[in-house]
């Protein structure tokens, strides 16, 4: 059958698209060592439905939607396993790819692309894909029909077959994927929306549009009636399926041994500091090829980043020196082009900045030859390139910026830090300024550990200068490049500035929580919207608190011990429940240079009484040894009338761990005592069931018959936790109180693990039913 030139030009152009798009290649890799993209996925959650659903939503009745107000949230909760699905479950056929930075926007945008264009092969009627690269459309200043010539030129098809492209676009005949939203310069990203916004009003057909969530703010496209998917993580067996792919290509480019996949994924696990890459796809890779090369994994992003480039680097350059400079000649590049054209540029962009940056005496074609080839940048269009990953800029960016700022030339160096100043509440410059602080103390020493704690001390301070810090953006940037430091025993300065951030951080969080609270109970002139702000804020400062666990642990005990000491009594108990529920397996002694840092019985008490017997970690021989406890300490704590009855409850629950016999009897004289507090009386109740020894059963049945309904109850709970001790009898007694003890009662009895007679059980039962 002989093809129509109709035909054949369709067929060149999808098998062009194919080519450029339709595989994902390693970051070090070569053209020998590509990744199919159908093994490489995830699923995604819907976040947000199209205004059509809403609409539909509008047309319900009353009656129909106070029906399912309770189950509203169960019914949105819709989860694809690929992107497929997600087109299916998105009416309007248009949606939005979000995630974090190397989620895997583009590589689903690239595999949506692929089954489009294997579609299109085997179905002549089946609608055109087309990739457009939003930062190229908004470079080129036209709309989305005018950019199409440049479109066809960057794939090498002639120009007849426009008119073709131009049909399909207008007829709804098209699958349009446009990547890297968040990659659009702020200045130009306005107009670019407002393009697809148009555009996707006048024509049908399916939209696909690829963003970071940063860059993001939801509703941007509801007049195109785009549903809004979000990436979700990469799971175990996803994790496997990768890993199973992964490490033989990577072994056999960097010939090495393959590791075992399970071993890797467990050495990434075990790692709290970056376990997190295990669930994105960009981070996993990258883990995966340092620690092929290295046979083990790197405690930081600056330091992944670091070792990959080197080793793409590597593969071209053998000479130390060479590559040196030519990584320098890259960092220079990343930063002076994330400012003014973002990830992807010109051949002229590139010159202009080898001319800038470069003094010796090769060329600066030579120059231009060297930095096309290093394997770090991609080519993105006809004379267009761009680095492989917007990470890989990141990083070189920050390279470029901590070594501005450690010139020898203090009008340099001031001035790279007063631009990194500048950049600081900007969500697009938060990778990078991250990524500063630890490039500054692992590649430049004693002097950049010193540069990098004058710089978390600014930042920490900032909520107390002019500006303030509104949203806690500075404090929230501080917090989160501690995830950049391994170890800081060296760098005593920066030691003592992060223990001053961390206070700065607890005292905040708490704050905050004290401000939500306070606008949540106020009945006069409360505002949603500042409602809203605040718990907006409070969720971000809670979301720093794996970071701040991560590092050295006992960084973390001057912001407990402040916590205690700053806040009033009212408070306390609130201000420690922040460590309490968020550090569950934190042991409170911790080794730290030659000694043993001992916590005050009070915030012991307070904030950890479920880990007695207390824990030693000693980091030089990674034992667990367990210490005794100050029992006199938290005796005298607990026999305090004076102290609140939590802190005493706390030391209870420790006191009733050490198995100290004389313990017992102080536990059992505050449960029989009528004149203590009831919530004590309670708490220790609960003790002594956990403790079940044969005086603290027997006291337990005797508060079965106390006069207080409350402490009844908390016995026969405790009773049910006494195990193969407990008594039957007063349980069964039990069944004839009010209903909630009856209902511990029965409880208590399930746990019985042994036949018990049960014909009193249903004589109590027929007087309960004869009452």
């Amino acid at each position: 059958m002989v093809l129509s030139s109709y035909e054949t030009a369709r067929e060149r152009y999808l098998r062009a698209l194919l080519s450029r798009y339709g595989t994902l290649t390693l970051p070090i890799s070569s053209g020998d060592h590509d990744i199919s993209l159908e093994a490489i996925f995830q699923p995604l959650e819907l976040r947000s439905h199209s205004q059509t659903d809403l609409d539909k939503d509008a047309t319900q009745s009353d009656d129909e939607e106070a029906e399912k107000r309770q189950g509203r949230s169960q019914a949105r909760t819709i989860v694809a396993q690929n992107g497929t699905e997600a087109l299916q479950n998105s009416p309007e056929r248009r949606l939005i790819i979000l995630g974090a930075p190397g989620m895997g926007k583009t590589t689903l945008l690239k595999d949506m692309l692929q089954r489009a264009i294997q579609h299109a092969l085997h179905d002549p009627q089946a609608p055109l894909p087309l990739f457009i690269s939003l930062p190229d459309l908004a470079r080129n200043g036209s709309g989305l029909i005018e950019y199409l010539p440049r479109l066809l030129s960057t794939l090498q098809i002639e120009r007849d077959f426009i008119p073709v492209l131009v049909e399909a676009v207008i007829n709804g005949q098209a699958v349009l994927c446009l990547d890297s939203l968040d990659e659009v310069l702020p200045a130009q990203r306005p107009e670019i929306i407002a393009i697809i916004n148009r555009s996707a009003t006048l024509y049908s057909g399916t939209w696909i549009i690829g963003s970071r969530f940063t860059e993001y703010q939801g509703g941007q496209f509801t007049s195109g009636r785009f549903s809004e998917w979000t990436l979700l993580p990469l799971n175990y067996t996803l994790r496997l399926q990768l890993a199973e792919r992964l490490l033989p290509l990577l072994s056999q480019l960097l010939q090495t041994p393959q590791p075992s996949v399970e071993t890797f994924i467990h050495a990434l696990n075990h790692d709290r500091r970056i376990a997190e890459w295990g669930n994105n796809p960009l981070l996993f890779s990258l883990a995966a090829i340092a620690y092929v090369r290295q046979g083990m994994l790197p405690a930081q992003r600056a330091t992944l980043y670091a070792s990959i480039i080197n080793v793409i680097l590597h593969l071209r350059i053998t000479d130390t020196s060479q590559r040196q400079q030519l990584l320098l000649q890259l960092a220079h590049i990343a930063l002076a082009l994330y400012q003014t054209r973002g990830r992807t540029f010109t051949v002229q962009d590139l010159l202009q900045q080898v001319s800038a940056h470069e003094e010796r005496a090769t060329s600066q074609y030579e120059r231009l030859a060297a930095v096309l080839n290093s394997g770090v940048l991609d080519a993105m269009g006809d004379q267009t390139y761009g680095f492989k990953h917007q990470m890989f800029q990141e990083y070189l960016a920050a390279v470029a910026l901590a070594q501005q700022m450690m010139d020898n030339n203090p009008q340099v160096a001031q001035k790279g830090w007063d631009f990194a100043w500048r950049k600081r509440t900007y969500s697009r410059w938060r990778e990078i300024l991250r990524l500063l602080v630890g490039i500054l103390v692992q590649d430049h020493g004693e002097a950049g550990s010193q540069k990098a704690a004058l710089w978390l001390e600014k930042l920490a301070n900032a909520h107390i200068s002019p500006d303030g810090d509104p949203g806690h953006l500075c404090l929230l940037l501080a917090i989160n490049s501690l995830a950049e430091f391994q170890t800081l025993k060296q760098y005593p300065q920066l030691r003592q500035t992060i223990q001053q951030l961390i206070t700065t951080w607890a005292t905040t969080l708490f704050q905050a929580h004290i401000d939500a609270d306070q606008l949540n109970s106020t009945s006069d002139d409360w505002k949603p919207s500042a409602f809203t702000d605040t718990r907006q804020a409070t969720l971000r400062l809670e979301q720093c608190l794996d970071t701040i666990l991560a590092i050295d642990i006992s960084l973390i005990l001057p912001a407990l011990l402040s916590l205690e000491q700053a806040f009033s009594q009212t408070w306390q108990q609130e201000a420690i429940d922040i460590f309490k529920n968020a550090s569950p397996h934190n042991p409170l002694l911790f080794w730290q240079n030659s000694g043993v840092i001992t916590i005050p019985a009070r915030v012991l008490a307070l904030a950890f009484p479920e880990q007695a017997p207390i824990n030693l970690y000693t980091i030089k021989q990674s034992k667990r040894l367990t210490v005794p406890l100050a029992v006199h300490e938290l005796l005298s704590l607990f026999q305090n009338p004076q102290e609140r009855w939590q802190l005493r409850a706390g030391a209870a629950t420790l006191l009733a761990k050490t198995k100290e016999p004389s313990i017992t009897a102080v536990l059992i004289d505050t449960l029989l005592d009528s004149a203590v507090y009831y919530r004590l009386r309670m708490a220790t109740a609960e003790v002594l069931g956990w403790q079940a020894g044969p005086e603290a059963i027997q006291a337990l049945v005797q508060a079965t018959r106390d006069t207080d309904e409350r402490i009844r109850q908390a016995a026969v709970i405790a009773l049910g936790h006494t195990g193969k001790a407990m008594p039957i009898q007063p349980l069964l007694e039990a069944l004839c109180d009010s209903c909630d003890i009856r209902k511990a009662a029965i409880t208590a009895l399930k746990q019985l693990d042994v036949q018990a007679d049960l014909t009193p059980l249903l004589g109590h039962y027929m007087t309960i039913i004869q009452l």
